[in-house]
């Protein structure tokens, strides 16, 4: 073999080893044929994994097949649960708070039950706009969630998080009625600014140890004092 034949050899080396990493990898992604796999958890297992390298394309398929397939299998329920991160981890909140609901509500003893609980929860919190000038319904259901999980799934490691869920969602939605009642104040209508500054200690007595709502209670404070005046 010639010097030149030598040199190309040695200069092609890195292209051919490049090729055949891709198609080692290639062949290696596609060992789970969808249709034709009669495992529900090699199915389950392959879903899972491309959806932790977010292929949600290919994670949202997997989790069909399963459905499709395999009603009658534990991988069915799961798959559910699965479908409903893929959401999640797309940033399709009220999608993903619904398919947590209807896994709760199917399956309430379930082992990841209280896992999908508080992804409900979470989902709703993540949809809630932050001005409070704008609806707050998903801020509402955020802390009826994370109430709910404190009280069905006692104990849950998702307890901590559940609660500042909680507390996160009423502030919220105190914070509406504070915006309501300045917004009517403004407006000249007195009476129906100091009817909103009246409710939110009547209805958001659980607040008052909030931290984060220290400043705001001051002013709900001098609110009161000056329509008692």
């Amino acid at each position: 073999m010639g010097r030149f034949e030598k040199r190309l050899i040695t200069a092609s080396l890195p292209f051919l080893l490049s090729a055949a990493t891709l198609f080692v990898t290639a062949c290696s992604s596609t060992d789970v044929d969808l249709s034709k796999e009669k495992d529900p958890e090699k199915l389950y297992q392959y879903g899972v994994k491309v959806l932790k390298d977010k292929d949600y394309l290919e994670a949202q398929d997997v989790f069909a097949e399963i459905k499709k397939r395999f009603s009658q299998s534990r991988f069915f329920a799961m798959a559910e649960l699965r479908a409903a991160d893929l959401e999640y981890d797309q940033g399709n909140y009220a999608e993903a708070a619904l398919l947590y609901e209807n896994f709760v509500e199917l399956y309430p003893t379930h082992q990841e039950a209280a896992y999908a609980q508080f992804k409900r929860a979470k989902s709703y919190m993540e949809d809630n706009p932050e001005n409070e000038a704008r609806d707050q319904n998903a801020a509402s259901m955020a802390a009826a969630s994370a109430s709910q999980l404190l009280s069905r799934y006692p104990g849950s490691p998702y307890g901590k998080e559940a609660k500042d869920i909680f507390f996160k969602g009423r502030f919220q939605l105190a914070k509406k009625e504070a915006y309501i009642a300045r917004f009517y104040r403004k407006k000249g209508f007195d009476k129906a600014s100091d009817r909103r500054w009246k409710k939110i200690p009547a209805e958001f007595q659980d607040l008052k140890g909030y931290e984060p709502a220290k400043d705001f209670w001051n002013e709900v404070r001098v609110a009161l004092s000056k329509a008692s005046e």
